[in-house]
């Protein structure tokens, strides 16, 4: 047989009990494999001893012959060596494996193996290592039941003797239960490491087990147990994984304070430093106290960790980082009984492994599964507890989540009767070492209910300061949310808190899930970017809270308004929409990704639906970190009652800077038939597969300074079958835009920037390149510029439409501390939309703002704004948003617009100047007149808190109010009148009641024409009744007097000449007034004809008098400073005249 194919077998001897001398072929230890695995054709170099008093049985696969007792397959592959202890073995008798070796050996060695002790009858395993004299250099043992588990063992030979043997002897035990097994016996050069052998305990059957019972306590752990334990509302009903852990039974046997013990000692050192982690569960209302220590060669703990009492029906997961292990180190697992036998303690999956602890050494997540190792612990000093392991709805109605996001659990803080407002329940976790930088805490959250808290997430450093703090508040509606949080600097000691604070009622069951924290900066993928808008889906947009409303979700079916929104969801699923019915034309909903944190290239699929004939928009934004819009997708008005599938991709290079995060913005339109719906939201990193956009267009212009280019490209279908950027056969583009540097600005103020718009102002502002019109800058009044000649408006005629967004916006400004913004605007008439004045910092987020909507009348107004610094940017952002309303009637203008450093100063009001002339020369018109604020403020804008202008009424006299003719009457039959045939017509003068020096009816009443037919001669009467009253005149008393002294004539001779008398004489004007001939008149007439008559002595005024065929009204007021009376108005009643035509 060839050298390399020898088992250092010893050559036919003689060998005596305890003496030996072999002659053995030499093999160098490094020049061949030191193993017996047993199987078939492995080369072990162990042999059977000859004068033992048996055999070792290999190679063994599956179980042992005997029941209850012996292993039931190998540590790994399939064969293993045992002893069996059947008939004719008697307790005490020996099996001997040995290898011997010659030629000096490498200083040290290291020798492992695994070995297999079960059973009632179990005797002794020695493992030696023997000198050519006999003596032993090293030895073990272990006797007894160890339980049904492979164990793994690792022995560290310091001087090998020139002539070594290692010795594995079996001796039997008591009874045929009793049979040993060993496997993976491994012999190599070198100390040995901590990873020779698997240091771990899962207690699964075939691990090799690094843990051992204590002889010396009080009752042992309970090992490889596969279900629950035997007590009821105690204990795990199942391991972490696999099938087996090990655990403390508390039953009647046991007594509180009992100890039970698993061990380890090490020895020679182990490396420096070493992390031990394990799973722990510690269920049930007697739970006692779970010790564990790492001891010194002198009993001194190095480190302990301790838990007591109820942790709830779930396993955790623990860490445990070893410094700086003794020479000589002892690993103790000590579990303590409780107060009774519902106190089951159990471990598993227990590891050390060299180095310092990882963050991935065990799973830093809460799925709050049965089986999860969650990271969590429950606090002891806040007022009530989470409640985990909830698989179902929470116990209050319309309150919680109805089942987890995955799986089949979750925790939540139960706000039943039992809590009151503000009550904290926290679960928290302690790091140290320090954790690597960054990290990255992802979870989900549920708060659905009108009496929601607040969830707070914070992570703080050893003195208690947050290092990153997280915070939601109020009815998040019933949906699930995923979070991401990336923390960049972990203190030395990091602290993870999930802090649940109680709301105002019982509906208010706060939710979390799948909490995971991993190593690294977040990634896209590090939780489902999608918004499905089902009930368990993490949706990654959230509500806006400083738009106009919120969003409806998750809707199923139809939207309450006839004729707009989908009749269902994108495949029959919820969907969200814009409510339009009570909003405003334009209001603004906004679904967004809240904080800027993608990175890198990715796709962006959604499907939206826009049914209705009054449709708004729909707008979709890619939003960089210093609130700049780098992507924009819009659709506006009726789209049809289809689904549309859209694909936008957006590219890795588009940003200046890396963070970017979604907007989708819904805009009402002009009527409640404008419910836009989105669907099936979905971002993945990476390209969109199967799109076809064209080419980019090149990049437009470039704003000097640190400005905005734009480029734009389209998306087409090319064929029948083609799936492209947009999943329906119609054309799509969308826009991109970037920061450029090409060009210096002209040289600013560095405490002020202004805009006044005139021709040789250096604005700070200009035109946002993606919104969807201009601003105007225009030198015409606009019912008188605020100061110059020029201002800035939007220009709201075709082709813009209704919510129309025109926006100016500013650079990067670098602003310390307090700023002032003031400006003037104009918004005047019956089509005015809106105007929207922000202030950004460098993440997007809104530190200052004002908003005006409708018509704020045909003025000018002042407006200034106090911004406070952002707390964590020092670089703000300006803009102007002008939105245009349902019609083109009306202009929004804005003048003046200055922004500087410090509070905006007040000043003092001057007084008001003089009045202006009334706008009308008679009726109600309107004055106005204005006044300046004053006072003394270097470097700094005046402001005045009110109004600099002033609107009033006036009052003029009343118009004057003309008599007016009704319409003619058709014309008479054909009459011979002095032998011509002639047809006549009449009209009256009825239109309206002459007033305030009014003219009378102009022209005749009657109108005569030659007939176009005269043939026709009947002759017909034309009987018209004139019905006339004078305008109000003056008159003297001696003109009355006369006036009234004919009419009592003619009333008893002619009624006609009677009227006509009047009218002419009533009508003649006169400015010579008298009051006293009034009241002459007034007396003849009374005596003339009976009438009824009331006289206002104090105001000179006759209300009316009624005759027999008369009836007047009058009205007296004084005029000037004389006596005379002005008569109102008069009426007569005349009865029919007949004439002749």
């Amino acid at each position: 047989m060839a050298n390399d194919q020898l088992n250092h077998r010893a050559l036919p001897i003689t060998i005596k009990r305890g003496i030996f001398l072999l002659l053995f072929y030499a093999k160098a230890l490094d020049t061949y494999p030191f193993t017996c695995t047993f199987e078939t054709n492995d080369h072990c170099f162990l042999i059977q001893d000859t004068s033992d008093d048996f055999d070792w049985t290999f190679p063994k696969t599956g179980d042992t012959d005997s029941s209850n007792t012996g292993p039931e397959s190998a540590v790994a592959g399939e064969a293993y060596a045992y002893i069996e202890t059947n008939w004719p073995r008697q307790d005490g008798d020996v099996a001997i494996l040995s290898g011997v070796f010659s030629s000096p050996l490498v200083n040290p060695l290291c020798l492992t193996f695994a070995y297999h002790m079960y059973g009632n009858g179990i005797g002794t395993l020695n493992v030696s290592v023997k000198s050519e004299t006999g003596t032993n250099i090293v030895s073990w043992s272990k006797s007894g039941n160890q339980g049904n588990l492979w164990y793994g063992e690792v022995i560290e030979i310091q001087s090998p003797a020139l002539t070594s043997k290692i010795v594995f002897e079996g001796v039997t035990g008591k009874n045929r239960r009793g049979d040993i097994a060993i496997d993976n016996v491994t012999l190599s050069k070198g100390a040995c490491a901590l990873d020779q052998i698997p240091h771990r305990c899962t207690f699964e059957k075939n691990d090799q087990c690094f843990l051992r019972q204590e002889t010396d306590d009080d009752f042992d752990w309970t090992v490889l147990k596969t279900s629950n334990t035997n007590t009821p509302n105690t204990g795990p009903q199942s391991a972490v994984e696999g099938e087996a852990y090990a655990y403390i039974e508390t039953n009647w046997e046991t007594s509180n304070g009992d100890v039970a013990i698993l061990y380890r000692v090490f020895s020679p050192p182990l490396v420096n430093p070493l992390c031990l982690t394990f799973a722990y569960h510690m269920y049930g209302n007697g739970i006692g106290t779970l010790n564990v220590s790492v001891k010194s060669e002198t009993g001194t703990n190095i480190v302990s960790w301790s838990k007591s009492g109820n942790q709830g029906n779930l396993w955790y997961g623990e860490v445990i980082e070893i410094q700086s292990p003794a020479l000589t180190s002892k690993i103790v697992f000590e579990g303590v009984t409780g107060k009774n036998r519902r106190g089951d303690i159990a471990i598993d999956n227990v590891t050390l492994s060299k180095g310092a602890c990882a963050l991935d050494q065990i799973p830093h997540r809460c799925t709050f599964e049965k089986n999860d190792q969650c990271f969590l612990r429950q606090e002891t000093d806040d007022d009530f507890d989470w409640t985990v392991l909830k698989t179902s709805n929470t116990n209050t109605p319309n309150t919680g989540p109805q089942s987890a996001v995955e799986g089949e659990a979750y925790a939540y803080i139960e706000t039943n009767w039992e809590t009151s407002n503000g009550d904290v329940a926290i679960l928290y976790r302690v790091f140290s070492p320090p954790l690597v930088n960054p990290l990255c805490l992802t979870f989900a959250y549920h708060m659905y209910g009108n009496g929601i808290g607040t969830l707070n997430v914070f992570v703080k450093d050893e003195t208690g300061a947050n290092i990153v703090s997280w915070s939601k508040s109020g009815n998040q509606g019933n949906l699930w949310y995923g979070e991401v949080i990336e923390i960049q600097s972990p203190a030395l000691t990091s602290k993870i808190v999930f802090q649940g604070v109680t709301g105002k009622n019982r509906r208010g069951d706060i939710a979390i899930d799948n909490v995971t924290l991993s190593k690294g900066a977040c990634a896209l993928d590090q939780i489902p970017h999608r918004c499905t808008f089902e009930k368990d889906d993490q949706c990654f947009l959230r509500q806006e809270t400083d738009d106009d409303f919120d969003w409806t979700f998750p809707m199923t079916g139809k939207t309450s308004s006839a004729d707009t929104g989908p009749n269902d969801g994108m495949e029959g699923t919820p969907y969200a929409y814009i409510q339009a019915t009570d909003r405003r034309t334009c209001d603004v909903a906004v679904l967004s990704s809240e904080r800027p944190t993608l990175v890198g290239q990715f796709c962006l699929n959604f499907a939206y639906n826009m049914n209705g004939r009054d449709m708004g928009k729909l707008n979709v934004f890619v939003r960089d970190e210093t609130g700049l819009d780098v992507i924009k997708w819009s659709k506006s008005g009726n789209q049809g009652s289809t689904w549309f599938s859209v694909r936008m991709e957006i590219p890795s290079s588009v940003p200046s800077s890396s963070k970017r995060k979604i907007i989708f913005e819904g805009v009402t339109g002009e009527g409640v038939r404008s419910d836009a719906a989105v669907d099936n939201i979905i971002l993945t990193p990476g390209t969109c597969e199967g799109t076809i956009w064209g080419e980019w267009s090149s990049w437009g212009s470039c704003s000097c300074g640190t400005g905005t280019r734009v480029k734009t490209r389209m998306c087409s279908i090319t064929g029948a079958n083609s799936v492209g950027c947009r999943l329906n056969p119609k054309p799509d583009n969308y826009t991109q835009q970037d920061y450029c540097n090409t060009t210096n600005c002209p040289e600013m103020n560095i405490t002020s920037y202004q805009c006044t718009f005139e021709a040789s102002d250096q604005c700070f502002l200009t035109q946002e390149p993606l919104d969807d019109f201009d601003w105007t800058f225009s030198q015409t009044d606009p019912l008188s510029v605020v100061e110059g000649s020029s201002y800035a408006y939007i220009e709201t005629s075709s082709p813009t439409r209704c919510c129309d967004v025109a926006i100016l916006s500013s650079h990067r400004i670098t602003m310390a501390g307090s700023f002032c913004l003031t400006f003037a605007y104009l918004m005047y008439d019956n089509g005015i939309g809106s105007l929207n004045v922000f202030v950004k910092d460098e993440n997007g987020t809104n530190i200052g703002g004002w908003s005006k909507s409708g018509d704020q009348d045909e003025v000018w107004h002042n407006v200034k704004i106090n911004i406070a610094p952002s707390t964590t940017s020092s670089f703000h952002k300006v803009v102007f948003k002008g939105t245009k309303g349902p019609t083109p009637n009306g202009v929004t203008a804005i003048d003046n617009i200055t922004l500087m450093e410090g509070l905006c100063v007040d000043g003092a009001w001057g007084l008001w100047k003089d009045w202006t002339t009334c706008s009308v020369t008679c009726g109600n018109g309107t004055k106005s007149r204005t006044r300046e604020c004053a006072g003394l403020a270097s470097n700094r804008i005046l402001q005045c808190s009110g109004e600099s202008n002033e609107t009033d009424w006036c009052t003029q006299p009343e118009c004057p109010v003309d008599e007016g003719w009704a319409t003619w009457r058709t014309w008479s039959a054909c009459a011979v009148v002095n032998t011509e045939v002639i047809r006549s017509r009449c009209r009256e003068c009825t239109n309206s009641t002459p007033a305030h020096n009014g003219a009378p009816c102009p022209g005749e009443s009657l109108q005569s024409e030659q007939c176009p037919d005269p043939i026709d001669t009947f002759k017909r009467k034309c009987r018209c009744r004139r019905r006339r009253v004078p305008v109000i005149k003056n008159y003297t008393k001696e003109e009355l007097a006369t006036a009234m002294e004919e009419t009592k004539k003619a009333l008893t001779v002619d009624k006609t000449k009677t009227s006509m008398s009047i009218r002419k004489k009533i009508s003649a004007p006169d400015d010579r007034k008298s009051s006293a001939a009034m009241a002459s008149v007034l007396a003849v007439v009374l005596l003339s004809i009976p009438v009824i008559f009331i006289v206002s002595i104090d105001m000179m005024n006759v209300r009316y008098f009624n005759g027999l065929n008369t009836k007047k009204k009058m009205s007296v007021r004084p005029n000037g400073n004389k006596v005379g009376n002005d008569i109102q108005s008069i009426e007569m009643q005349e009865k029919e005249i007949s004439t002749d035509v």
